[in-house]
């Protein structure tokens, strides 16, 4: 039989961070899932620290060989799991982990209650910043996010369940290197009566993986989602970024500018902050 939920992770040289991935999946009290992994031919330790975790995990499917990406990753660990796949998947990356030892067990508590026609289910998120040591909590509002789905902004994706009726004809697209995940809950949506949110916080996320440390690329790749499903969010979109971007050149030009373009911005995370809490 299957296990009810599902961990799947795309892995690539990251045994500096993997041990605390893994030791929030160890400290489960809910045991009912398996983690599915997928490296792209690490050289660094981290296979190893994948075969250190066997015996504290209730199963782990691993392969190494070279992909082409993060949703090519993905996309082989799905493909992999078969009959094995969870009732509800979750994707974290290499540098993230569960929130608290009894996420799983909550969560599927609540999963259990859910009518057949949620597909989505999607927790608070707790995003972190190591180099600077800054941290706020991004609280989950499922209608107001799937609201600003044609504005180009995305659900907290690492603290998201996943139907995994999703998955029986779906897969994520190999188009975009940080966007593929916004793009497939763009297309396989069917309303906002396929959301619901747990009130509950999931998963800590560094700052410092692939999306955090590209924001340049993620608005690019966001852009064309919106303009491939949402034409006239693009035409607004693209305006204000370009118009963003210039006043952003403008203010770095001098030491002064740029001190007060980052003064605001920290000033912007604040308030955003108190507001989440």
């Amino acid at each position: 039989m299957p296990p009810f939920f599902s961990i799947i992770t795309s892995t690539y040289n990251v045994a500096e961070t993997l041990p605390r991935l893994l030791d929030s999946l160890a400290a489960q009290t809910c045991r009912d899932f398996n983690w599915i992994v997928q490296d792209g031919a690490s050289i660094d330790e981290t296979m190893c620290i994948v075969e250190r975790y066997r015996p504290l995990l209730p199963e782990i499917l691993a392969e190494s060989r070279k992909d082409t990406g993060i949703y090519d990753a993905w996309n082989r660990a799905l493909d992999r799991a078969g009959d094995q796949l969870g009732d509800w998947v979750l994707f974290l990356g290499g540098d993230d982990l569960l929130a608290s030892p009894e996420v799983l067990e909550k969560s599927k508590a609540f999963l259990e209650t859910l009518p057949e026609n949620i597909l989505y289910c999607v927790g608070d998120i707790l995003l972190f910043d190591e180099k600077k040591n800054l941290s706020f909590i991004d609280k989950a509002n499922y209608k107001n996010s799937y609201s600003r789905l044609k504005k180009g902004l995305h659900f907290a994706h690492p603290a998201m369940f996943h139907n995994n009726k999703l998955f029986v004809i779906n897969r994520f697209t190999q188009k975009y290197i940080l966007a593929g995940d916004y793009d497939f809950i763009v297309r396989t949506n069917t309303g906002l009566n396929c959301f619901s949110e747990f009130g509950m916080l999931i998963t800590k996320m560094s700052m410092n993986g692939a999306s955090g440390t590209n924001e340049k690329l993620v608005i690019s790749e966001t852009a064309k989602v919106l303009k491939e499903y949402f034409p006239f969010s693009y035409i607004l979109y693209i305006p204000m970024y370009h118009l963003k971007m210039k006043t952003k050149q403008i203010f770095h030009m001098t030491k002064t500018g740029k001190w007060i373009w980052n003064k605001t911005k920290n000033i912007k995370n604040f308030l955003l902050r108190i507001k989440n809490e």
